[in-house]
């Protein structure tokens, strides 16, 4: 049975989606459903390095990864939770978007310490 938190989505329904996917095992997974506005909220305060975007900023800049193919497997899940852990979350527009940021943190951890499979979805 999937566990679906939808409380990123509810009100955004038939705007754009993201989700964030944790394969839990047996055909189980855990699924944050996302409104595209939280999601770019979160991703307009990542920042280039000095070589450019990196990361999941690459993706989301370039239109590749979940845009491209859906769902997309997330490979560096490690760096990508080091990426958004260094976000200045008092620079979001959203307030939910604070809490959306942290519970992608908490899914993305999870899926380190149990050695799962995150993907990325584009509805």
């Amino acid at each position: 049975m999937n566990s679906i938190n939808d409380k990123y989505y509810k009100g955004y329904e038939g705007e754009p989606e993201i989700q964030f996917i944790e394969e839990l095992g047996m055909n189980e997974k855990k699924i944050i459903s996302i409104w595209s506005g939280y999601f770019d909220d979160v991703m307009s305060i990542v920042k280039p390095t000095d070589v450019g975007w990196e990361g999941i900023a690459l993706y989301y800049h370039l239109s590749t990864g979940w845009y491209e193919a859906s769902p997309w497997q997330l490979i560096d899940i490690e760096g990508t939770l080091e990426q958004f852990q260094q976000l200045d979350e008092k620079m979001l527009a959203f307030e939910k978007s604070e809490y959306l940021l942290q519970e992608i943190c908490d899914l993305l951890q999870e899926a380190i310490d149990n050695k799962h499979e995150i993907w990325i979805a584009l509805e």
